[in-house]
């Protein structure tokens, strides 16, 4: 028997986001989220790594599913409107990547535009596309997690290195500049012979 019940996580969603919506914003942020379902006597780690393979594609095709679904109904609110200022083209372009991300199934970065672009997105999809992911970061698969940890050491350089870095840089700008200014002597050089 499956443990992922979409259904139930809507049900709770959209009690969760009627109940932010009388506390003053409908949007449910991660840092709030924890909060918000104690307070539903709701525990969303007790699925840290329990969900099968089969649990975790259904739950990657749902926030897809979703994503496409939420960024068409937003574009098509942007096609209603004749006129269009500079912001909104922009605002505009990265929402239809936000789609071409979840078409291409690439969650990470669709979801990361998801919430920048929050307010444009119903409190009830942002927040329930919020817990799906949520509950897939705490089940990904070890090669995916792998990838993952590598990629966030490769971003995460610390601040000495990032330095150490920077002045090697330096060094080989002043390495390669003296060496020019040397050619450039010589050649000077000769020709004045």
């Amino acid at each position: 028997m499956s443990k992922v019940n979409l259904e139930e996580f809507k049900q709770i969603i959209k009690e969760l986001t009627d109940e932010a919506k009388v506390l003053g914003n409908p949007y449910i942020f991660l840092t709030e989220l924890d909060r918000f379902l104690r307070n539903k006597g709701i525990n969303l780690y007790r699925y840290t790594g329990e969900l099968d393979k089969k649990e975790r594609r259904i739950i990657d095709r749902e926030i897809i599913t979703q994503l496409i679904k939420c960024s068409n109904e937003i574009l098509e609110r942007f096609d209603a409107e004749t006129i269009l200022d500079e912001r909104k083209k922009l605002e505009r372009e990265f929402l239809e990547i936000l789609r071409m991300f979840a078409k291409l199934k690439n969650i990470d970065s669709a979801y990361y535009l998801m919430h920048v672009f929050y307010y444009y997105f119903n409190p009830y999809d942002f927040n329930y596309i919020l817990i799906l992911n949520e509950l897939r970061t705490l089940n990904l698969d070890p090669e995916t997690e792998m990838v993952e940890l590598k990629v966030k050491d490769i971003i995460n350089i610390d601040e000495d290195q990032k330095f150490t870095e920077k002045e090697d840089v330096v060094q080989d700008k002043e390495i390669e500049e003296g060496l020019f200014e040397n050619i450039l002597s010589v050649d000077v050089r000769k020709s004045q012979k």
